[in-house]
């Protein structure tokens, strides 16, 4: 009757031992996936913030190209250094949701024929609502626009007005703060 005593007892020891890395095994198991979905959550976070701030710089690039293209607001010469007060990215009549990119420095150098505009604002859908036009697209625009001089001969000179033209982008997708991220992108012709 005292083997049969002792070999019970040792069969209750050996299931908790078995029952105490089953458990380990499984929390193991919980800590590593919580770890895979926190790295996952970041990833994604930091590529939303990516993508809105590759799409904030895309739409500054093709407003200033239609700016320049379709409106001809960007001039060189030496008499023309007004340059517009802001740029609209979609004005289709709404005063609230226009995107206003505004002015805020511009250069004039004309006996070097050449003129710099630099325009930034948010791509906010409510222009008025503050904390959407911090936490939405941002943008900053340089315009350098440049004359070439052809010289054709000793004493003949030939300038073609806006002959070449530089836009720089740099977009984020928000205006300031932690978690602001940058895209750029460089246009000539």
């Amino acid at each position: 009757m005292l083997n049969k005593n002792k070999i019970k007892n040792k069969e209750k020891g050996f299931v908790v031992l078995i029952a105490i890395v089953v458990s380990t095994l499984l929390v193991s198991i919980g800590a590593f996936i919580a770890n895979v979905t926190y790295k996952e959550l970041i990833l994604s976070s930091s590529t939303k913030s990516t993508q809105m701030a590759f799409y904030a710089t895309n739409t500054a690039v093709e407003c200033a190209l239609y700016q320049d293209f379709r409106i001809d607001q960007f001039k060189v010469n030496s008499a023309d250094v007004d340059y517009p007060e802001f740029i609209l990215c979609n004005d289709d009549g709404d005063e609230v949701n226009v995107n206003k990119l505004n002015f805020i420095a511009g250069e004039s150098q004309s006996a070097l024929n050449e003129a710099i505009s630099i325009y930034e604002g948010s791509l906010a859908e409510n222009q008025l609502d503050e904390k959407e036009v911090r936490n939405s697209g941002y943008v900053r625009i340089k315009v350098f626009k440049e004359s070439i001089i052809v010289n054709e001969g000793e004493l003949d000179e030939m300038i073609i007005p806006g002959a070449k033209t530089t836009i720089e982008v740099w977009g984020h997708n928000k205006k300031s703060g932690l978690g602001m991220v940058e895209r750029a992108m460089k246009v000539e012709y």
